[in-house]
């Protein structure tokens, strides 16, 4: 009797077990770089994002349902649009910060341009009552002069200062962290030379909280080294902020590492259009002292 010899099987076999485990490692690597990509995602949502909030009504305070409600990012020339629900209410949850138009249209009714909406990092913005005027869909009304809008959302304290007002503001170094003696509250135990650096962050007192128990975000992300809490793991030019904001007392619950100050640092992004900037910063001591 002819033996046969099972060596091509054995190959075979061998074979399909090792594409197996390269499909099967594939898979896990694949489930892995998209679990990390929903979590950034997420923690940019929680920490960065903000909304902004209104009700649609005519001019006998009636809620206009269907109403097409667009968002216009003017720094990024970005368009974001949403419908009014039954009861006329309308959300964009999740947004970048920045400068916004929010265009109203609905049938019978005058379309409405409200310019110039200023969203901060991770606030909630309520608009209130945007009434519509009867009248063709192609007359539109305009409202350019855009006052501050009441809190009601949250009962935090908080100041933010934008890129236009940290570039105009004098400073005696190329920080944004010395800027934080201007809100209510907040004291320093350093000149602005010792609070720019690194460890600047352990010379901010907020409402005579220790100068430790500051937290400080970097475009959502912890920027304190948490071995002393009073020292910045990265700190960035001047002009590579686009604003900041110092959140004081009575912030939500999401701010519950630091019992003090909340400091929100967003940086520049791209825009449509070229932008850049230059200068010259020196100081000569031998002049200082003379009048």
């Amino acid at each position: 009797m002819k033996t046969i010899t099972h060596e091509s099987c054995g190959i075979f076999c061998l074979n399909a077990s090792w594409k197996k485990n390269v499909l099967q490692r594939g898979i896990v690597q694949c489930f892995v770089v998209c679990l990390m990509l929903f979590v950034a995602g997420t923690l940019y949502a929680q920490s960065i994002s903000s909304t902004i909030t209104g009700v649609v009504v005519d001019s006998q305070d009636a809620l206009i349902p269907n109403a097409k409600i667009t968002a216009n990012n003017l720094s990024k020339n970005v368009l974001l649009s949403t419908n009014t629900d039954a009861e006329g209410r309308f959300a964009f949850s999740q947004i970048e910060p920045g400068t916004y138009n929010i265009t109203i249209e609905a049938q019978g009714f005058k379309k409405l341009e409200k310019r110039g909406i200023e969203l901060s990092t991770n606030t909630n913005l309520p608009l209130g009552e945007l009434k519509l005027q009867v009248g063709a869909v192609s007359d539109t009304v305009e409202v350019t002069a855009v006052g501050q809008h009441l809190q009601i959302e949250s009962g935090d304290r908080s100041d933010t200062l934008l890129n236009k007002q940290v570039n105009n503001i004098a400073l005696n170094s190329r920080s944004y962290l010395p800027l934080v003696a201007l809100v209510p509250g907040v004291t320093t135990s350093a000149p602005q030379g010792g609070i720019a650096g690194k460890g600047g962050l352990g010379n901010i007192s907020v409402n005579g909280v220790r100068a430790n128990e500051n937290n400080l975000e970097l475009d959502g992300l912890n920027n304190v080294d948490t071995g002393a809490n009073n020292s910045q793991n990265a700190s960035i030019s001047l002009d590579s902020v686009e604003e900041f904001r110092i959140l004081t007392n009575s912030y939500q619950a999401q701010y519950g590492h630091s019992a003090g100050a909340q400091i929100l640092v967003l940086t520049k992004s791209g825009t449509p259009q070229y932008h850049g900037s230059g200068y010259w910063f020196h100081s000569i001591g031998f002049t200082e002292t003379i009048p």
